[in-house]
C-alpha cells in the first residue's frame, strides 16, 4: 500500500523503521561512559572509542545511509560522532533491522590492531 503509518513508503512498497538504533563501543575513556541518545545511538561524545552502530533511522543531516545499516565510527582520540564523516566503513547490506525478529551479530575485537595503521 502507499499509505504506510509506521513505515516509510518507498516506491511500490513500504520499508519498516526502527527507532534510532543503537550501538557497540569499545572506550578507554571513563568506566561508566554513557554518550549522547538519540541519533548518537549511545556514543555520541565519547573520546577515544569506536563504536559500531546499528542504525535503523535516516538523518539526512548525519548524511546517514538512506536504508538501516551498519557503520563504524571513530574519531581517534577526540569525542565520537554520528556523522557519516568520521565512519570507517559502512555497509546496508543487512537484514531488516526493524523486523521484530532476533538477529545474531559477531563482534570480534583484536586488540592488536593500531588507529594509526589506517
Amino acid at each position: 500500500t502507499s499509505h504506510c503509518k509506521t513505515q516509510e513508503v518507498i516506491p511500490s512498497r513500504c520499508t519498516l523503521r526502527g527507532g534510532d538504533g543503537f550501538s557497540f563501543t569499545i572506550q578507554n575513556w571513563a568506566e561508566d561512559a554513557l554518550g549522547s541518545a538519540g541519533e548518537s545511538l549511545g556514543y555520541g561524545g565519547i573520546p577515544n572509542s569506536l563504536s559500531l552502530e546499528f542504525d535503523t533511522w535516516y538523518n539526512s543531516h548525519l548524511q546517514d545511509l538512506y536504508e538501516n545499516h551498519i557503520s563504524l565510527h571513530t574519531v581517534s582520540t577526540q569525542p565520537n560522532i554520528a556523522h557519516s564523516s568520521y565512519k570507517l566503513a559502512a555497509t546496508a547490506t543487512v537484514p531488516n533491522l526493524s523486523d521484530e525478529f532476533i538477529h545474531t551479530v559477531r563482534i570480534r575485537y583484536d586488540a592488536k590492531f593500531l588507529p594509526e595503521s589506517l
